[in-house]
């Protein structure tokens, strides 16, 4: 039996403790069958209210625990979620429909999060203390007090658990609200990890609930920081939000996976390596669809290929082991893929691969834009694309090839084939892109590496943190506080 199997969630969030919410209790709902997994409870604005109060006297004990100590949980918590991860990949794979490869995935960036939390946490003491006009002086990191997190409905475990623990690391107490469809994966499981590992009741709050409760929470005076993970609309919308509440702000929009295949190259690697940006993403955190920038030489038979093995991919129920591509959340986000892939082909992009579905099972869909007028890919609100597509554009030149980066805006990967070291570097100096992998493989230097079609086999962020961004850190939720002491001829002290 594993931890969460003895804790009774059902019909409740964590507030201090296991307690029903006063918002209604939706089914939780297996995304790719419909079966009934559970109840959960959604949070009201008087939930919200009463979390907050909880937190703020939490965060004080919390806060002024050793660090030793506070470290010991964060350890203890990865423990567990290490011990029991078919139980995070499973609710992953069940709840939010994501394929078993990156369940797993989702599930070791969880452990790994609160690991190295765990070793981050330092001595409230930041720097050297100094004597001078006969007082001492010391700087030190104090936590901002209780943060707001909004938990993403993509990759939902592997972005709470990075934000959360690093925020309670610093001795914060955490307030999540975590979408309904995805609460138990995106909330629930891991409060029920840090329960079990000793973290003081009230330090971590699960509320689930919808944008109206998310907004509030990062409205409220006695919430001191807001970490958003999402849409770009609602980055823009948490930042401003933030800002008029003079909030410490995090919010984290989605990435882009890009591909560069420039003249000469392997065609066959580099459809392996669009494959894994675009269709998989068993490897890698990027929320964008993957967007494929092949040099006009290889352009359509690049495109060709790609389609080949897109056609050839499993879709299905993620419980099943052969299939990669899962259902989506809901029919709404359905059909918001099906609107831009339809307004991409009516702007002139040429479907080469599906552009279809059933129920909520969306064919890999690949599209081949001759002009880029697509670029950036974004739906009717300007917010960026999501789903297994991806968009092929060819390119002329490297300054062409570079425009076109400039235009993505926000790349988390940039994955380049078929050029040298020098070319990738003036590449990785030239783009803005997180994180930039030369794969290997040209047309003229070929090896007996049976591995060489693996485009990720070297990448030494492979089930990683890698793509987290600023959510790895928590944005940093603490302050230096200077503190001055006279030294020598005090008269009295405080009682």
């Amino acid at each position: 039996m594993s931890f969460f199997d003895a804790v009774d969630w059902e019909g409740k969030l964590f507030n201090g403790g296991w307690v029903a919410g006063r918002g209604g209790f939706p089914a939780v709902t297996d995304a790719a069958t419909g079966h009934i997994l559970g109840n959960i409870s959604l949070a009201s604005t008087d939930d919200l209210a009463s979390s907050v109060i909880i937190a703020s006297a939490a965060q004080y004990s919390w806060a002024r625990m050793h660090p030793s100590g506070r470290a010991a949980v964060l350890r203890k918590a990865g423990s567990l979620v290490e011990e029991h991860s078919r139980v995070f990949s499973g609710w992953l794979i069940k709840e939010a429909g994501v394929p078993r490869a990156r369940a797993e995935l989702e599930a070791a960036v969880a452990a790994e999060s609160l690991y190295a939390s765990a070793a981050s946490i330092e001595s409230p003491t930041t720097g050297d203390g100094t004597i001078a006009n006969t007082a001492l002086r010391l700087t030190r990191r104090v936590p901002l007090g209780t943060v707001g997190v909004v938990a993403p409905t993509d990759y939902p475990l592997a972005v709470t658990a990075s934000v959360v623990a690093s925020v309670i690391a610093d001795g914060n107490a955490a307030i999540v609200v975590a979408p309904p469809r995805v609460a138990v994966s995106g909330g629930l499981v891991l409060a029920a990890a840090l329960d079990a590992a000793g973290l003081h009741p009230g330090v971590l709050t699960v509320l689930p609930g919808d944008t109206d409760l998310a907004r509030e929470l990062a409205a409220h005076p006695q919430v001191r920081g807001i970490s958003y993970t999402g849409t770009s609309s609602g980055a823009r919308e948490f930042a401003l939000a933030a800002a008029e509440n003079s909030t410490r702000a995090v919010v984290t929009p989605p990435t882009y996976s890009a591909l560069l295949v420039a003249p000469g190259a392997d065609v066959s690697v580099a459809v392996a390596a669009g494959v894994s940006g675009a269709f998989t993403r068993s490897d890698r955190i990027a929320r964008g669809c993957g967007v494929h920038l092949v040099h006009e030489s290889l352009f359509e038979v690049y495109v060709d290929q790609l389609a080949l093995v897109a056609d050839t991919l499993g879709v299905g129920d993620p419980a099943n082991v052969d299939v990669v591509i899962g259902p989506l959340l809901d029919e709404a986000e359905r059909d918001r893929v099906h609107a831009v892939v339809t307004g991409m082909v009516t702007g002139g992009a040429r479907l080469a691969s599906g552009g279809r579905y059933q129920g909520l099972l969306y064919r890999p869909t690949v599209l081949a834009d001759p002009t880029g007028a697509s670029l950036p890919p974004t739906d009717g609100d300007g917010g960026t694309v999501t789903g297994a597509i991806a968009v092929v554009v060819p390119w002329a030149s490297p300054e062409e090839a570079l425009e076109l980066l400039e235009r993505l805006g926000s790349v988390g990967f940039l994955d380049i084939v078929g050029a040298d070291s020098t070319v990738a570097l003036d590449f990785a100096d030239r783009s803005a892109a997180d994180t930039v992998t030369l794969v290997g493989g040209s047309a003229h230097a070929q090896s007996d590496d049976p591995h060489r079609d693996d485009p990720h086999r070297d990448d030494p962020h492979r089930g990683s943190l890698a793509g987290l961004g600023d959510a790895r850190a928590g944005g940093g939720f603490w302050t230096e506080q200077r503190i001055i002491l006279p030294v020598g001829g005090m008269s009295h002290r405080l009682p």
